[in-house]
């Protein structure tokens, strides 16, 4: 039995806690203090809480910290892998991020869109591109993209103005059965506007349930 089973849910529960009001207030200091305690209690084999201090790390901007808790974790599943991953790519180190994908065991969806929407949130919009490309070739009819995958490669075809590329993504996410949200058919209307298809986006935007001001904006 590891150390952890034999704590009570209470406990872990008020560790929780008080991770999540280290995050809110960006209070490092106590973050630390809460990890001590948590290695002194055997803790740190409970893969929630272990998830929740790299978490927290990441929000409190210590990298360092936060691979350290990373790597006393034995028990990773893909929530600790996902959320280290996010926490190189949030910051641009791409090398990093790159290094822990390639060792991570199953890259999923969650794993891809943070790669894209970060790649393209720091103006890599190229290599967000071929990033998502490079999924595609690997993974074939098991790169499932969803909607989240869909707004980040949208933006990066709006800022390259790659119409063929947009087309193909619209085209796949509809047969695959992506969910047409707001954001999602915000995000089209804008991006074929920025490819020089307006009608495109009027057609979007009339099959539409449900509009905002970035709608009717995004059509200008």
């Amino acid at each position: 039995m590891q150390p952890s089973e034999a704590i009570s849910a209470e406990h872990v529960h008020h560790f929780a806690r008080l991770l999540s009001n280290c995050i809110r207030t960006n209070d490092l200091k106590l973050g630390r203090l809460i990890h001590s305690r948590l290695i002194k209690t055997a803790l740190t084999f409970n893969t929630f809480l272990a998830n929740r201090l790299i978490y927290m790390y990441s929000k409190c901007c210590s990298i360092e910290y936060a691979q350290q808790a990373f790597n006393e974790l034995s028990d990773k599943n893909a929530q600790s892998w996902n959320t280290m991953l996010s926490a190189y790519s949030q910051k641009g180190l791409f090398e990093k991020t790159f290094q822990l994908l390639d060792v991570m065991p199953d890259p999923n969806g969650v794993s891809f869109n943070s790669i894209i929407s970060s790649l393209t949130h720091h103006g890599f919009s190229r290599k967000a591109m071929g990033f998502f490309k490079r999924m595609q070739t690997q993974c074939g009819n098991g790169f499932l993209i969803d909607e989240f995958t869909v707004v980040s490669v949208v933006n990066t075809c709006a800022g390259l103005g790659a119409l063929n590329l947009l087309r193909e993504l619209h085209g796949f996410a509809t047969v695959i059965g992506v969910r047409f949200n707001l954001v999602v058919c915000n995000a089209l209307i804008d991006a074929y506007g920025k490819c020089g298809k307006p009608e495109y986006s009027y057609s979007i935007f009339c099959q539409m349930r449900e509009t905002d001001v970035f709608s009717w904006t995004s059509l200008r």
